[in-house]
């Protein structure tokens, strides 16, 4: 963790804690084992790389930056499972957005807006997307609901593919 941002470690200790160990019941081996500042300087526009070991987190991030509370846990796992692919410097915003709410979802088996997004319609508008991807996806045996999250998962921390696609198996589209 650089210095700027060691105030901030305290409540990212306990958060972050709490959030791999909530991801390690849900997704076992595969889940993450923790939590760093991402401190990669990369170019702009380059594509983001992430770490299938480590929940990379940048506190400028919207996200992590408005998270108070137990708002940081769920930033935690939502940064665990779905990070972000928008290239460096971009803002993004749509099946990402919507594939990390129900991945948060998932998890703690309840829905929540992530704190820091965008205006009040367009959240009101991913939450709505979210509720119809996750009655879907709970209408899934449990073992292909895992199976779509690990591809949900493996298309976002490659930044290959579409997260919401692999979490929809397709119907998104």
């Amino acid at each position: 963790m650089t210095r700027t941002h060691q105030a901030r470690l305290t409540g990212l200790a306990s958060h972050g804690k709490k959030a791999l160990r909530l991801l390690h019941g849900v997704l076992g081996r595969r889940a993450p084992v923790s939590v760093r500042e991402n401190t990669a300087v990369q170019p702009e526009g380059s594509t983001p790389r992430w770490s299938r070991k480590s929940v990379l987190i940048d506190f400028d991030d919207d996200i992590i930056a408005a998270a108070k509370g137990e708002e940081l846990t769920w930033a935690v796992i939502a940064k665990g499972m779905v990070p972000g692919c928008s290239p460096v410097g971009w803002s993004g915003t749509g099946g990402e957005d919507i594939a990390r709410t129900v991945a948060v979802d998932w998890v703690l088996g309840d829905l929540n807006s992530m704190p820091g997004q965008e205006s009040p319609n367009l959240r009101r508008e991913v939450d709505t997307q979210a509720r119809a991807v996750r009655k879907e996806l709970e209408a899934l045996p449990r073992a292909k609901q895992l199976s779509r999250i690990n591809a949900m998962r493996a298309a976002a921390l490659s930044c290959e593919g579409d997260a919401l696609d692999a979490l929809t198996g397709g119907a998104h589209r």
